[in-house]
């Protein structure tokens, strides 16, 4: 014998047993001793009473059984292979003894490794875990001798669940007979199918194949074997095939996952040194193979500024101080540029040691997009802001030409006073253009295309834009007549709005006389073209295929975003036309606009209704706005001609409709406090439709698109604030019916 056991001996016939062990070199003693070493291996007689509650204290202190069967007795022997002893059935011979021993030796060494083992196998048990649920097949890996893991299918086969056979002996589910051999081919890593009989624990046997394979992980030698019911062999075997498939269909799945994530991922360990790197994590970096790096640390990409704070990071996350959320660090390979990378670090434990899991993003496209996100909401913003200004400069700008029209009117007589009012009244003409033309540029994104003569838009920029080309070039116009195009007109604009601000900014201020801004446009075939030309300093020719790409510019720090060009090419493109740019350093440059014509059966816009013959007289005119002075202002223009009421309150006007008063025409404002003039219309089509439908909308222009699809709805005409007295008595005409006299 190899080793010398403390032997606790309780067997018929001990003298000479004992005289055997004791010649194998053991130590025997006849019954257990405080003050002694505790026994390693009990030789237990299994008749002797209260045996198998005596063979499991044993073995709950970590003493080897072997329990003597007086003769063939399975309900015994099952008590005892339950309690983990093993058994042997008188008469015993020294050679079956010493096998015996020889296992209980063998059982004793393995138990002083087993739970450093366990622990070892654990993680590559955890990986396998997935995978092998899925399999069809009894899956069981085992290391010196023990279940460490078994797939709910081996346990099915042996009528257990998996959490009983884990930790048990893997030859307990062999019969007698054939565990030599299972063990043999164990032991050699024998790796072909053979088969055996398996053994329930309720003693039922039944015929398997098994087929193991023999690795090592972390320094382990780890077994795994796989067990066929051949009872059933055919419905068994196509089950397997399925696991087979199932099992590399996951394995292909888990690494595609890993190797073709769109984030690179990598693992590091407490070190700080890379431990593993998909492909993703070798392009950011530009390593060529794993290899590069392992065993350096990601702290050589970071900038000085990020080595700190991810080193500190890293030890929070090992520490434990810190849960997993995204950091962001800026992130250099080499002299490179720095680029902003998102990185969320997991605590793990890899190859038995922890480590972070570590999925690091490129973000440098997403801050871009993110700073056109803000840029966009600001000029959302700004549209807001300008349509509210819209509306509130028109309000008393329309009483103010409204009063404007009457003064000019009463003061014929005088013509110096005539002259004054009329240039006060051109100077209101004016503010009214530019808040017009403030509000198409506000409401380009809501317009639907319709055909716009393209010289309508050029002019708005070019009064847009005159501040910033005044003072740098002189602008030429060649508009000749060309067909409409289908587009929004305030869209167009906000292109030739940008597209004549770069042709200011490419020409430096004071030489007025020796720059020039062409603008032009013409027909090319069935398409309408329009040119913006000026005499700068010109593009250079690295520069022009970037021209169109977000945030790209060329001028100065500062001074653009770089999404000019790329916003009006993106509109240019919606509205089916194309824009190209030819330039030369030095000489300037040409952008060349190019649009489709609007095809003759485009929707156009409403043509100005001819005007009635005018009949003035004997109409009562009922006036609703929150604008007293609008209304006071209305009323003088319209007096006495017409019999006018004046109402600050769509309530106080509704109130009189409902007591009866009629009128001819009802000029409306369509957004006042409380009940709107939308609100009014509503409940008088319900209670006085015919009042309804002498309602005329003054419109301030900051519509909401509720109040459009009021207006596209109800079909009712409209004035737009400020307006000329000839447009309001033409729009009376047509809804208001001369009263009997």
């Amino acid at each position: 014998m190899a080793d010398t056991l403390r032997i606790l001996l309780a067997w018929p016939d001990t003298g000479t047993l004992a005289r055997l062990l004791a010649s194998w070199g053991h130590h025997v003693t006849m019954e257990a001793s405080a003050s002694a070493s505790p026994p390693e291996l009990a030789l237990l007689d299994a008749s002797l009473p209260g045996a198998p509650a005596g063979c499991r204290e044993l073995i709950a202190t970590g003493v080897a059984v072997l329990a003597l069967l007086p003769g063939p007795d399975r309900e015994l022997a099952a008590a005892f292979l339950d309690a983990g002893a093993d058994v042997v059935v008188a008469p015993v011979d020294p050679l079956t003894l010493e096998a015996r021993v020889r296992s209980a030796e063998a059982l004793l060494a393995a138990r002083l490794e087993r739970h450093k083992a366990e622990e070892s196998a654990s993680l590559a048990l955890e990986r396998f875990r997935v995978l092998t649920e899925a399999a069809f097949e009894g899956i069981a890996v085992h290391a010196e001798g023990r279940i460490l893991y078994c797939n709910r299918a081996f346990a099915t086969l042996l009528g257990a669940v998996p959490e009983a056979l884990v930790g048990a002996p893997v030859l307990d589910f062999a019969v007698p007979e054939d565990r030599p051999r299972i063990l043999a081919n164990i032991s050699s890593g024998f790796d072909q199918p053979y088969r055996a009989r398996a053994l329930r624990p309720d003693g039922g046997t039944f015929p398997v194949e098994i087929r193991g394979r023999t690795l090592t992980q972390a320094g382990r030698v780890v077994r795994i074997s796989a067990f066929r019911d051949l009872t059933a062999e055919a419905a068994v075997e196509q089950e397997r095939r399925r696991a087979e498939e199932a099992l590399a269909r996951s394995e292909a799945r888990f690494r595609q996952l890993i190797e073709e994530a769109p984030d690179a991922v990598a693992v590091v360990g407490r070190d700080g040194k890379f431990l593993f790197a998909n492909r993703k994590a070798l392009d950011l970096t530009e390593a060529r193979l794993p290899e590069d790096l392992l065993g350096r640390s990601p702290a050589e990409y970071l900038t000085e500024a990020s080595r700190a704070l991810f080193a500190e990071r890293t030890r929070a996350l090992f520490e434990g101080r810190a849960k997993p959320m995204p950091s962001e660090y800026d992130f250099r390979v080499g002299s490179g540029p720095v680029r902003p990378v998102e990185v969320i670090s997991l605590p793990i434990e890899f190859e038995g040691r922890p480590a972070l899991l570590a999925f690091v993003r490129d973000v440098a496209e997403r801050r871009r997009i993110e700073a056109q996100l803000r840029r966009s909401e600001r000029m959302a913003s700004l549209g807001l802001l300008a349509a509210g200004v819209a509306h509130e400069i028109n309000n008393p700008l329309s009483y103010v030409v409204a009063n404007l029209e009457f003064a000019t009117a009463r003061a014929a007589a005088i013509p110096e006073i005539v002259r004054a009012l009329e240039d006060a009244r051109e100077g209101a003409a004016r503010v009214a253009k530019i808040v017009r033309d403030l509000r198409v540029y506000t409401r380009a994104e809501d317009e639907p295309p319709v055909p716009v003569d393209v010289r309508e838009p050029l002019r708005f920029a070019l009064a847009v834009t005159e501040a910033e080309v005044r003072h740098r070039a002189r602008v030429v116009l060649d508009l000749a007549d060309v067909p409409p195009v289908l587009a929004s007109e305030g869209r167009l604009g906000q292109v030739f709005v940008d597209l004549l601000t770069n042709a200011a900014h490419s020409i430096d201020e004071g030489a007025v006389a020796a720059n020039v801004i062409r603008v032009a446009t013409r027909v090319s075939g069935d398409r309408v073209e329009i040119e913006i030309e000026d005499s700068g300093r010109g593009i250079p020719e690295a520069h022009l295929p970037r021209l169109f790409e977000p945030f790209f510019t060329t001028k100065p720090p500062g001074q653009g975003t770089g999404l000019g060009l790329f916003v009006s090419h993106g509109i240019v493109r919606s509205l089916g036309g194309e824009i190209r740019v030819e330039s030369e350093a030095g000489k300037g440059t040409c952008v060349r606009v190019s649009l489709p014509i609007a095809p003759a059966s485009a929707p156009r816009l409403p043509a100005a209704a001819p005007e009635p013959a005018r009949t003035r007289g004997g109409r009562r005119v009922l006036v609703i706005d929150d604008e007293p002075d609008l209304g006071t202002a209305i009323a003088r223009l319209l007096e006495p001609e017409h019999l006018v009421t004046v109402e600050c309150e769509a309530e106080s006007a509704l109130e009189r409709l409902r007591k009866g008063e009629e009128f001819d025409v009802i000029l409306c404002d369509l957004m006042m406090p409380r009940m709107t003039g939308m609100d009014l219309y509503a409940e008088l089509v319900r209670t006085c439709p015919e009042q309804a439908a002498r309602m005329i909308f003054l419109t301030g222009g900051a519509f909401t698109p509720r109040s459009r699809e009021f207006l596209e709805e109800a079909g009712r005409p409209q004035v737009e604030k400020p307006f000329a007295l000839e447009d309001l008595l033409r729009t009376m005409e047509l809804v208001g019916k001369k009263r009997p006299n």
